[in-house]
């Protein structure tokens, strides 16, 4: 998970791939408050940051946070603290947890405290399903990755009952956007606004605002051109099956022309900043829809220069993006398309790290894998919790709720009725309740 923000700029280096980064603002450091008009936890939207909570009293924070209720359900080694270089008051946190939140609810402390860690979670949770949705999918479709420092504490709390794919936590986690940036490739990415008209593809017959367009761009012909045109009308030949060849042609020159001018602004761009252009691999791209449609989509072209047959390349791929996105049966072909935004990236090429592969072990954990056991709060009921090493855990291992696993960096909460498998590159899955762990070996 990622609390990023991101914008939109003509021209920016980026490490890719990247899609979009969407901020939340539900951290584990975020101040918990009771409304005092309505009586109701909120969260955030502000943040104690790397202050922690009023746990830290040295971090000067005097509003409890998330952490603090993580702290108090004990699922957080207040002695273990990345690492143990900062340590936590977990009586400090209960009394101010209790002052502030659960004696304003005439509740008990730590059903408060379980009930703003499972709004973060629900917070979460509704988040992912509206991106999802949004998007046109279910999670069926969608593996998900906890990461961070936080993350995989409540990854497994803010997935339950969703139907993803997968539940992956890498033991990496805390490291895991510096890992990403590590493998991605330098670039310089260059855009621009376009208004490109593509006639439907030969064997649809337009209509609509494509038979407007194609009938219209007829009296605007240069001379030579409608010439042409007209010989083939004198043939017997539609005016609309007569303009796509023009069209596309019109089309193909207004592309090139468009890629030709962002690729020299990347090449000058690299010069500038000291890098040699002629290392650079250019991929073009476009942003397209159907003419008449509101949302466009980005696809790319493989080829690195343009030619006759790119115009039905970038075509078909739309074809495929939009059957993703929306629903097949919302194709409109006959209407052509319209290239909003011409696109192209220039990339170094980077060197990839690789992930090493282990050995598979046994299912039960080494012995000296289990480090301590610690209760936990979990769902109105205290559990007594094993807690493992994360580094002793070996690959084919299987942990069982309720647990805890435990590095410098982060802690994975696994409740009761769940389970833990490692894989051979040390990425824990998450086995729900019912499914069986042999699903996830071999992965």
């Amino acid at each position: 998970m990622s609390t990023r923000d991101s914008g939109i700029i003509d021209q920016f280096w980026v490490n890719t791939p990247m899609v979009a980064v969407d901020s939340i603002g539900s951290g584990t450091g975020s101040f918990v408050r009771v409304d005092p008009v309505t009586q109701r936890v909120r969260l955030g939207p502000d943040s104690a940051g790397y202050r922690v909570g009023v746990c830290w009293p040295e971090g000067g924070v005097d509003t409890v946070t998330v952490n603090d209720a993580n702290l108090i359900l004990g699922y957080l080694n207040p002695d273990n603290f990345l690492g143990g270089q900062v340590k936590l008051d977990r009586e400090r946190a209960t009394r101010l947890f209790k002052e502030q939140i659960a004696d304003r609810l005439g509740i008990d402390v730590f059903e408060a405290a379980w009930g703003v860690h499972n709004l973060a979670n629900l917070t979460l949770k509704l988040h992912l399903q509206q991106v999802m949705l949004g998007m046109g999918f279910g999670p069926e479709v969608f593996h998900l990755v906890g990461y961070g420092g936080g993350g995989p504490l409540h990854a497994i709390g803010y997935t339950h009952g969703l139907d993803l794919a997968g539940v992956m936590i890498p033991t990496w986690a805390p490291g895991f956007s510096a890992f990403g940036a590590a493998c991605g490739e330098y670039g310089v990415r260059q855009e621009i606004s376009t208004d490109i008209f593509v006639p439907p593809p030969a064997g649809v017959d337009p209509t609509g605002i494509a038979l407007q367009i194609m009938r219209g761009a007829y009296d605007s012909l240069p001379p030579d051109v409608k010439g042409s045109v007209d010989e083939q009308l004198a043939q017997g030949l539609r005016l609309e099956a007569a303009m796509r060849g023009v069209l596309n042609q019109v089309a193909l020159d207004q592309l090139s022309r468009a890629w030709s001018s962002l690729k020299g602004q990347i090449e000058l761009e690299a010069s500038r900043e000291g890098l040699d252009p002629t290392r650079l691999r250019f991929v073009f791209g476009a942003r397209m829809r159907y003419a008449g449609m509101l949302d466009d989509l980005e696809v790319q072209t493989g080829a690195p220069e343009i030619k006759p047959e790119t115009l039905s390349e970038l075509a078909e791929q739309f074809e495929v993006s939009f059957d993703k996105v929306y629903a097949r049966a919302a194709r409109s072909t006959e209407f052509g398309y319209q290239i909003t935004r011409a696109v192209v990236t220039g990339y170094y090429e980077s060197v990839r790290p690789t992930v090493p592969e282990e050995s598979l072990d046994g299912e039960t954990p080494a012995q000296g894998c289990r480090k301590d056991h610690r209760p936990i709060f979990w769902n109105g009921t205290w559990h007594e919790s094993d807690v493992y090493e994360m580094d002793r855990v070996r690959a084919g291992n299987v942990l069982t709720g309720p647990c805890l696993v435990e590095s410098p960096a982060t802690t994975i909460l696994v409740p009761p009725e769940y389970r833990l498998y490692m894989d051979r590159r040390r990425v824990f899955w998450v086995v729900r309740p019912g499914e069986d762990v042999a699903m996830y070996k071999g992965r």
